[in-house]
């Protein structure tokens, strides 16, 4: 037996209360904020959607719209924000709006964000011609 052990890991019904009711609340508030950042997201994808619906032709913008309701049926705010706003982002991409909006645009100038990327399936470097985020080509 190891009593140094057994007197640290030794504890109390009561103790053990509060420890799993403070683990409970901070689990509760953090579900909270992801809920909240969630929405903000669903909100960002919304703003999103009616830049493609100005942006994209019609049938371009129907086929990705089609295929959000076949893809997430049933999607709330407090659930799929973040799936909403990446969706309405990548039927952007490639878009004069995509490379204004960058989060990265600060970067585009930078030849540090150009320079060659590892490639996975290739297994090599292969050189950076459009930025990864938002599909500007690369300027020179």
């Amino acid at each position: 037996m190891l009593p140094l052990l057994a007197d640290q890991w030794s504890t109390t019904p009561e103790a053990e209360v509060a420890r799993i009711t403070q683990q409970r609340a901070a689990a509760e508030a953090h579900l909270e904020r992801l809920a909240q950042t969630t929405c903000a997201q669903w909100h960002t994808g919304e703003e999103r959607r009616a830049v493609a619906r100005e942006i994209l032709p019609v049938e371009a913008w129907q086929r990705y719209a089609d295929l959000w309701e076949k893809t997430y049926p049933g999607a709330t705010p407090e659930t799929h924000g973040a799936h909403l706003s990446d969706w309405w982002w990548q039927a952007l991409r490639s878009t004069p709006w995509a490379f204004e909006h960058c989060p990265n645009r600060e970067r585009h100038g930078d030849p540090a964000w150009w320079a060659p990327r590892w490639h996975f399936l290739r297994e090599s470097f292969v050189e950076t011609l459009a930025c990864p985020t938002c599909g500007m080509p690369r300027p020179w």
